[in-house]
């Protein structure tokens, strides 16, 4: 079953992965509506339980965070957590 997916007014959210030697690796990309190069921001969440995708959490500080850098016109690349639901086969 798919993945809900965020759809935000005020930017862009990109889903992909990275390879890695043990498979790969969840990337949610937010960047600023329209065309352009912009400044980034890699957002490394730690040890948080929590996860980066906020369709499962909306209402989590790191969504804020994310929403205020790609207002000032970042594009902030989340990893997902390595292990568990976080690797895509």
């Amino acid at each position: 079953r798919p993945r809900p997916k965020e759809t935000p007014e005020t930017y862009e959210v990109v889903y992909d992965f990275a390879k890695t030697p043990e498979g790969r690796v969840r990337l949610i990309i937010s960047k600023p509506k329209g065309d352009g190069k912009h400044p980034a921001i890699i957002f490394v969440q730690g040890a948080s339980p929590f996860p980066v995708d906020f369709t499962i959490v909306p209402t989590h500080p790191f969504k804020t965070m994310v929403e205020n850098w790609t207002g000032a016109g970042l594009v902030t690349v989340a990893t997902a957590a390595s292990g568990g639901k976080a690797k895509v086969r």
